[in-house]
């Protein structure tokens, strides 16, 4: 899903509207990864790559003051 949204070109209208929200005072676009010990070898690859993608398409940098990336695992012994 996340690939269809990031890579419809010019047909991105909620991501336009997050890029206009984030231009206001106080937002924060939080980014949140769920199992993220699972992304490894080429799947971790294209993972790096559409987040990379949605950041640019937000307007955002890693390192921006109005992104914050919360990564989770809930599992063990993996």
């Amino acid at each position: 899903m996340l690939s269809v949204s990031v890579d419809a070109g010019g047909r991105w209208g909620h991501l336009r509207t997050t890029r206009d929200w984030l231009q206001r005072e106080g937002s924060v676009f939080h980014l949140v990864v769920d199992e993220l010990h699972l992304y490894r070898g080429t799947e971790g690859t294209e993972v790096a790559y559409l987040l990379r993608l949605l950041l640019e398409r937000l307007g955002l940098s890693p390192d921006h003051p109005k992104l914050r990336v919360l990564a989770s695992s809930a599992s063990t012994g993996t």
